[in-house]
């Protein structure tokens, strides 16, 4: 039986691939999944053939649901590049779902096959699903990595607006994902635009922008149709599509394409004369949810599954209220109801996703111990179940909806092929149309649930007339006839998308607020332009009567993933109404009111205003009110702010950047890049935080040094309280010892403040985590604790870039490229495309004063022409002529990175002479300032040396 202990890394795997796959995933492969991994067979022999690893190509996999998709992708690729160490193969699995509900089923599968053959300590595997507790895989650019998430989630980041996220990681998800990376796109019919946009992404990283590494895609379905490949750019480009991977005769042999389907259309029964009177819409409605869920419990069978799916949450709701208060008098302790849609916190649709798999997990070891008793389950739900959850319903109630899904959610009943003789399915179709512009009936399209409910009654009456045959001969007797063979046809077509172009690529690399403070929103390239776009919301506490947010009061912890909830801007629209929401101001670095609210925005609420109900998840209702919440805090880093900086040591400026040069000198040899490239990330690592040896930057970092004369890069984190008396000072340290946290007294320690308090500080090792602050502000006199966060007020990395564009312009040395001078100063993700000033008199630039005309660190030049718009230069004394000193910032960046149009010369403003790197592209050259970053923060997160606290 399986345990929690890892496999030994050193245990001997098989050699062929039909072995290591039955050994992740304790069952034979299909014929499929070996072409996938191995590739054709050829003239090799069996043995031969298995033991062949294959070259990584675009792929389009079409496969029926049930037969294994995602295990054939991600042990292909453990096989391909973790176990044979193919180099042609990315070392990033980069996984990509429709759904939240889907990918957490997905991380826990492969952990157990990455488990199994002993490969935990070689990958590692991460959820994307907001926030940024992702884990730290962005600075593994050379190890092999799987990553898993929402289409929200990764496309964004792939586009450089990451959802969740801070916007200065942005450049760095933007560069990987797009470089060394091979996409699986599963469930291509439930991704709408993204789809369209995940084709224009591989034709980009192929042909227009070409990736600095490989970057392949698959893309998977039951119910897949190539027409997305078709779009114009790919087109003109002459791109060749993908190799399709299809089941042969040998899977087809598979037991399960002799489950059974069974399904009829459901309506309630009529109803006797009774009295007179137009019935409202609403009674309607609860008339037809009622008489609904009188029938899923009358079929219900105890200890089995019956699957609700619905296409929109309201209903969904009202039919699980409905179940809910039946079933507790009819089958109470016998059978459970749950509520599954996206519009719950993912802490509360976790509770119910588990329940949902642990049902299944039980029900699979009934048949192989018939004394296991299963209680049965009642799932209502909405899209969320339609791809990727392996569960198998006895009873399947369908809301009528296009074809494409309505394949995926037959493919939950009775997916093992095990209830062949008790297995039935029910279509059903809402009296309420929800969109009276007759353009969408609920979430879909109008003329896909047309064609959709014409083949569901065409495939009603197949079962009609034989209602033994194999879900499979249902379909092949619906393609017998030429019409329904067309609509089945046209069915399966991608509904047009809106995508990117290169001009909406290159322009998305800046990564710098716009004149209004905003960015480009991309959410149209993600998700369908209509009023179910969604935003994230989450509740926080604090005084009712105060609805400004100033930084001040921003004491709380930052948004959390597990309080983020899922909601249509419609919905929130109307919830608002004589309510409040705030949206993070960047610029001003605090919560603001929202005059707009657009797709993919983090929209901070207050608890009290309710909306939110843990049965039911978002309600809208003011009355549905969460327990009490945190206080608000910042979402992410603040542009001053140099988290960074701090270490829990203190570490000399010259050996950090030893370090920094050393881990990039590790990652350019692995990755085995071209000299040109190399070098310029190497002299950018060695010279990156030059800048920090400024006397304005120096003098912000905690006190005392431990050392005079040193330039330091690294200090302690810092601690403070505020409080009346010091009566609380002994209690604390005696809480910091408990928690073995290294600390020792600030200087100044106690400074008074007004109101009679007074502020005390420690340099401590580590960042107090949220329960050591709450443990110590519950402390009598204490009336403040919090961590404070260093904050020059300038970007040192500027001041970095600029003592090197002095060096390569006007003393025209030349030993380092010009890219070096701009990864200097992306290195952090704040001063990238411009070097603008952070005041009104424009005396800075990036926070940098003007006053200051060199670095300490060996008496550099300190050059600010560079941050004028266009070149430097100086006019003549008659005014009548300009002398061209030197290209301006916009120039070097416009060069590196090459025009968005492919007839375009290099190097059109002559900031970066011809035989160094230039038209780079967006995704190369954010790759390039990723692994600049990567060196840095590992040799912050490792000094060699440095001097800690005791």
């Amino acid at each position: 039986m399986e345990t929690d202990i890892e496999v030994a890394a050193s245990v001997r795997l098989p050699d062929r691939f039909d072995l290591v796959f039955e050994k992740a995933t304790m069952h034979s492969p299909h014929e499929y999944q070996k072409r996938i991994a191995c590739g054709e067979r050829d003239e090799l022999s069996h043995d031969a053939w298995m033991r062949e690893g294959n070259a990584c190509n675009s792929l389009l996999i079409d496969v029926p649901t049930g037969f294994g998709k995602t295990s054939a992708v991600v042990v292909a690729w453990l096989w391909n590049r973790a176990m044979k160490h193919g180099n042609d193969w990315p070392r990033r699995l980069v996984y990509c779902l429709p759904m939240r509900s889907l990918a957490e089923q997905t991380v826990a599968n492969a952990k157990q096959w990455i488990k199994r053959l002993g490969l935990s300590k070689n990958v590692s595997i991460h959820l994307l699903m907001g926030g940024e507790a992702s884990g730290e895989w962005d600075t593994m650019v050379e190890l092999d990595v799987i990553l898993v998430g929402t289409q929200e989630m990764l496309i964004s980041r792939a586009l450089n607006r990451g959802y969740g996220m801070s916007p200065y990681r942005w450049p760095m998800h933007f560069g990987l994902l797009n470089n060394d990376c091979l996409w699986i796109m599963d469930e291509v019919q439930l991704m709408g635009p993204g789809l369209w946009t995940s084709a224009q992404l591989d034709w980009m990283r192929n042909e227009r922008f070409t990736s600095l590494k490989p970057c392949q895609t698959w893309w998977m379905s039951a119910t897949i149709n190539r027409s997305f490949l078709d779009t114009s750019d790919r087109k003109k480009a002459r791109l060749h599509k993908p190799k399709y991977v299809r089941l042969q005769a040998q899977d087809e042999t598979h037991e399960l394409f002799q489950a059974r389907r069974p399904c009829d259309l459901w309506k309630p029964p009529r109803k006797t004369k009774g009295r007179k009177g137009k019935e409202s819409v609403s009674d309607k409605q609860m008339e037809f949810t009622r008489e609904l869920a009188g029938a899923v419990i009358a079929e219900h069978v105890s200890g089995s599954l019956s699957l609700v799916v619905c296409n929109t949450v309201a209903i969904a709701q009202q039919i699980f209220q409905r179940i809910t208060a039946t079933i507790s008098n009819i089958d109470a302790g016998t059978s459970e109801v749950i509520l599954l849609t996206s519009r719950f916190r993912a802490s509360d649709r976790k509770k119910n996703q588990d329940k949902l798999l642990d049902f299944e997990l039980r029900r699979k070891r009934t048949f192989k111990d018939k004394n296991i008793s299963v209680p049965g389950l009642i799932c209502v739900c909405t899209q969320v179940i339609e791809a990727g959850v392996d569960i198998s319903a006895r009873r399947l109630w369908s809301e009528i909806a296009p074809w494409s899904s309505t394949v995926q959610r037959l493919g939950r009943l009775n997916r093992d092929g095990c209830l062949n003789e008790d297995a039935k399915g029910f279509f059903w179709e809402s009296p309420i149309k929800s969109d009276q512009s007759n353009q969408f009936i609920g979430p879909y399209e109008a003329k896909a649930m047309k064609l959709g409910r014409e083949l569901i009654k065409e495939l009603v009456n197949v079962y009609e007339s034989d209602r033994m045959c194999s879900a499979k001969q249902a379909i092949v007797r619906l393609s017998t006839n030429e019409r329904t063979k067309t609509k089945l046809e046209n069915a399966l077509i991608a509904a047009p998308g809106l995508y990117p172009r290169a001009i909406d690529i290159h322009g998305l690399f800046s990564t710098e607020p716009d004149v209004f403070g905003g960015f480009t929103d991309v959410s149209p390239f993600i998700r369908s332009q209509d009023k179910n776009a969604d935003v994230t919301v989450f509740w926080r506490d604090w005084e009712s009567n105060n609805r400004s947010l100033c930084q001040g009061t921003l004491n709380g912890p930052p948004f959390s993933v597990d309080e983020g909830c899922a909601v249509p801007i419609s919905k929130l629209s109307e919830f608002l109404k004589g309510k409040g929401a705030w949206i993070w101001n960047d610029k001003l670095e605090t919560w603001e009111p929202a005059n707009e609210i657009r797709p993919g925005m983090l929209v901070l609420l207050r608890r009290f205003d309710g909306g939110y109900s843990r049965e039911f998840g978002w309600t809208g209702n003011e009355v549905d009110k969460l327990d009490a919440q945190l206080p608000p805090g910042q979402p992410y880093e603040r542009f001053t702010n140099d988290a960074f900086c701090e270490s829990g040591a203190w570490v000399a400026l010259g050996d950090h950047l030893n370090d920094t040069q050393q881990e990039a000198e590790r990652i350019v040899q692995v990755l085995n890049l071209d000299d040109q490239v190399g070098s310029a990330i190497i002299c950018a690592s060695s010279e990156h935080d030059i800048g920090k040896s400024l006397t304005a930057w120096q003098k912000e970092l905690p006190q005392p040094f431990p050392k005079s004369g040193e330039f330091w890069a690294k200090a302690p984190f810092q601690f403070a309280i505020c409080s009346f008396g010091r009566e609380a000072v002994p209690k604390i340290e005696a809480i910091l010892r408990a928690k073995s946290i290294k600390f020792c007294v600030a200087e100044p320690w106690n400074q008074k403040m007004q109101g009679g308090q007074t502020r005390f500080s420690w340099h401590v090792g580590s960042r107090l985590s949220r329960d050591t602050l709450e443990e110590i502000r519950s402390l009598s006199w204490v009336k403040r604790a919090w961590n404070v966060p260093f904050s020059p007020g300038f970007r040192h990395e500027a001041a970095s870039a600029m003592a090197l564009w002095h060096r390569y312009y006007k003393n025209q040395k030349s030993d380092f490229p010009a890219l070096s001078i701009y990864l200097c100063a992306a290195h952090h993700g704040k001063v990238r495309t411009v070097l603008r000033s952070r005041n009104a008199a424009e005396e800075d630039v990036a926070g940098s004063s003007k006053t200051a005309t060199s670095l300490p660190w060996k008496d550099m030049r300190l050059d600010f022409a560079c941050a004028v718009d266009g070149a430097s230069g100086y006019f003549t004394d008659d005014g009548q002529e300009f002398v061209f000193s030197a290209p301006g910032w916009t120039g070097l960046v416009s060069d590196l990175l090459g025009s968005w149009e492919s007839n375009i010369s290099l190097g059109t403003s002559g900031a970066v002479p011809a035989g160094e790197p230039l038209g780079l592209g967006p995704f190369a050259l954010a790759y390039l300032e990723t692994l600049v970053r990567c060196a840095d923060e590992r040799a912050s997160k490792t000094p060699s040396t440095g001097t800690e606290l005791v």
